[in-house]
């Protein structure tokens, strides 16, 4: 732990910048191993940011929010379901004013068949499922 201090490291768990991540390619050519965590719950894109790759936003997102939701449809009871996605939602919203919109607008709502209605008003999902 003295030789990270003395060295600047950082420790395990600790945030790091992308642009740090920037700074540190020229010197490890053949890559970085990096843990991104809860930071890739709270950026999905997180990932090919770090690699350098250009990304959209919400755009991007959205579809994973779809696909998430119907997961969560098909293997969680209706009395829970619209927990997991507000959490996620709560996650997002971080980095994303559109999760923040689209939370807000699902907080209140208890029911998961409700939820589905809100996902296609919202147009993150195309149509209501068939059966939930």
């Amino acid at each position: 732990l003295e030789r990270r201090r003395r060295e600047g490291r950082r420790g395990s768990g600790a945030a790091l910048p992308l642009a740090d991540l920037d700074d540190q390619r020229p010197a490890h050519p053949q890559g970085i191993v990096v843990r991104l965590g809860r930071g890739a719950i709270a950026d999905p894109l997180l990932a090919r940011r770090a690699r350098g790759e250009v990304v959209g936003g919400w755009e991007e997102v959205a579809p994973g929010v779809a696909a998430y939701w119907q997961g969560v449809r098909r293997k969680v009871v209706p009395h829970h379901a619209g927990g997991r996605i507000k959490q996620w939602l709560a996650l997002l919203r971080r980095n994303y004013p559109e999760a923040e919109v689209l939370y807000q607008r699902l907080r209140p709502i208890k029911a998961a068949n409700d939820i589905d209605a809100a996902l296609v008003a919202a147009g993150i999902l195309v149509e209501l499922p068939l059966a939930a």
